[in-house]
């Protein structure tokens, strides 16, 4: 790929967007707060680490993605920072002791519990997640 380095602020607006997404089923965090009522019937419907933190979700969201971009002709590589931050999040989730319905609508949650959410652990590998991305784009 080749990124146009003007464009980076979407890019990174795009992967903090993909990253935050998962969550939006959570009414009391970034996103739900700022889409109470979508968030509160995601979490009505689905709960928490949900639909919203599987491969299903993705799946789901790529061909509307793609379809909005290229009708209104915008630059499909944002989709890969998009990805990214949403892969990031569940991978991130995925290492916590509560897992993620990687699977959904398989209910089994997947986990290799290293991280208490919201514990130390948890933002120092997040952090390292960040460095990596960000030093991505900058190269």
């Amino acid at each position: 790929m080749n990124f146009n380095i003007e464009a980076q602020p979407i890019y990174l607006i795009a992967g903090a967007v993909g990253a935050l997404l998962p969550d939006i089923d959570e009414p009391k965090s970034y996103l739900g707060n700022k889409t109470k009522s979508t968030s509160f019937f995601i979490n009505i419907f689905f709960g928490h680490r949900g639909i919203t933190h599987s491969i299903l979700a993705l799946l789901i969201l790529q061909p509307l993605l793609l379809l909005f971009f290229m009708i209104n002709n915008i630059n499909l590589d944002i989709l890969y920072f998009f990805n990214s931050g949403y892969l990031s999040h569940l991978l991130t989730d995925l290492f916590t002791k509560g897992g993620i319905p990687l699977l959904y609508p398989n209910e089994k949650r997947y986990k290799i519990p290293v991280f208490k959410t919201g514990g130390f652990l948890e933002r120092i590998f997040r952090y390292v997640l960040y460095y990596m991305f960000f030093g991505f784009i900058k190269f």
